[in-house]
């Protein structure tokens, strides 16, 4: 999935924009080229339509690693590092050794984009591009058809509990439609915005009915499973709701464990090496050698050892206990921070961050609805239970409140709807805007 933290090349990147510079990029690498060539791509047009199919015909070398890919890049991103391209693509797929053949894209929202082919997902390079424009209206979803049920409800759960959820999806839908616990007070329809606030999540993979384990949030209150048609600015197609309680009547009695942080998900697997190629959450996550990973394999932890950890993806092979279940790994799993005593099968989702809001000046960093992207700065300051933001953006002004709820920072700044920030570990406030449409990250200036 999913979510991306800025690392400190993102940042030096934003702030050589800011100031009007251009990155150059390394020399000791192809310098891309457009959509012909020995290694090239071709789409059938040059303008799409939100949520319309892009095809995409390319040529690839087979000789590369299994971890070849092509994904779709933000236009003002500059060319030629792999490194640079994987921390702002929006979506991405692996070519598995294929030196030829089509893949099928679902077109973001509007503004200029590139497809971008590389030789590799580890400190790799740039080969070639094509780029397109999305505009106009969005083209409807086909969401007809799309259910979760739970199996057996009861009428409340016990943190760490689990959860059987029976879904059922459409066969139009990408690979990346997933299913997630998001708090209930959320708002519902924006998978963009459910994305920013989902406590953990589950891909459908082109499965078109079927049945999800998942455990019961830490945290007691009010959640739903919410199901989305794509992972790529979609929308929400079908939620049921659950209640969490400590010490109810109809709960079980022992004791759980804490869940460790989700780290990312699953990229790829290396039969050859036995290997997991995880797709991290980058260098904010601080995964080092030897560390320990798991994973939820028919609903029971499968623990891994990291082997190698780079910027954006990390090796790890399976613990040996567990090497008999490496068939069963799959894309789109999630990763999570091992947790002492977590082998017992007791793994609820980790609970929310402890609400640490910085009061004082942020730097700010966002896109606008139309793909624009801005930055300014943002102060903040707190009367009571009440938030106030004053925005600089340019020679532009605005001015919020709102009040803190679940790690959740919600945001009245005069417009139809809210701005609705998560409030990160790190100090960090993570946002939308717009019903999703506009996203924003506020970094303290301490």
């Amino acid at each position: 999935m999913k979510r991306r933290t800025l690392t400190l090349l993102a940042l030096l990147f934003l702030a050589g924009l800011a100031a009007g510079c251009k990155m150059t990029p390394r020399t000791d690498m192809y310098q891309p080229s457009g959509g012909s060539g020995p290694y090239s791509l071709r789409i059938d047009k040059t303008r799409y339509r939100p949520g319309e199919r892009i095809r995409v015909a390319y040529t690839a070398d087979p000789s590369w690693p299994g971890d070849a890919w092509v994904g779709i890049i933000p236009a003002h991103v500059p060319h030629g590092d792999e490194t640079v391209n994987d921390q702002y693509d929006i979506t991405y797929q692996y070519l598995r050794k294929t030196s030829s053949g089509i893949l099928y894209f679902t077109a973001p929202g509007p503004g200029r984009y590139d497809l971008r082919l590389h030789d590799t997902d580890v400190k790799g390079r740039e080969i070639a591009f094509v780029g397109f424009t999305v505009e106009g209206e969005a083209i409807p979803v086909d969401t007809q058809g799309g259910s979760l049920s739970i199996e057996n409800p009861r009428k409340s759960y016990r943190p760490g509990e689990p959860i059987n959820v029976r879904f059922r999806g459409s066969a139009s839908w990408p690979g990346d439609a997933w299913v997630g616990i998001i708090p209930a007070h959320v708002p519902h329809g924006s998978e963009l915005v459910n994305d920013q606030h989902d406590i953990t999540y589950q891909y459908l993979n082109g499965r078109t009915q079927g049945v999800m384990t998942f455990y019961a949030p830490s945290a007691p209150g009010r959640y739903d499973f919410r199901l989305h048609h794509t992972d790529r600015g979609g929308v929400e197609v079908a939620s049921v709701g659950f209640l969490v309680e400590t010490g109810g009547r109809d709960s079980p009695a022992e004791a759980v464990v804490p869940m460790g942080k989700q780290v990312g998900v699953v990229g790829r697997k290396s039969p050859r090496g036995r290997e997991i190629l995880v797709k991290s959450g980058k260098a904010s996550d601080k995964i080092r050698m030897g560390d320990r990973l798991y994973l939820i394999v028919e609903g029971k932890p499968v623990l891994m050892t990291v082997t190698y950890p780079m910027m954006t993806v990390v090796k790890c092979r399976l613990e040996a206990r567990y090497r008999g279940l490496f068939s069963k790994i799959k894309q789109g799993m999630p990763v999570y921070r091992y947790v002492k005593g977590i082998e017992k099968g007791l793994q609820p989702p980790a609970p929310p961050a402890e609400a640490r809001v910085y009061i004082g000046v942020y730097h700010c960093q966002g896109v606008n609805p139309g793909g624009q992207h801005y930055t300014g700065t943002v102060t903040l300051s707190k009367d009571g239970n009440l938030y106030r933001l004053f925005w600089q953006i340019g020679s532009t002004t605005y001015r919020g409140s709102g009040t803190l709820k679940d790690n959740l920072l919600t945001i009245d700044w005069g417009s139809t709807y809210p701005v609705i920030y998560r409030v990160e570990s790190d100090g960090r406030l993570v946002g939308t805007w717009a019903n999703g449409q506009g996203t924003e990250t506020l970094t303290p200036r301490r």
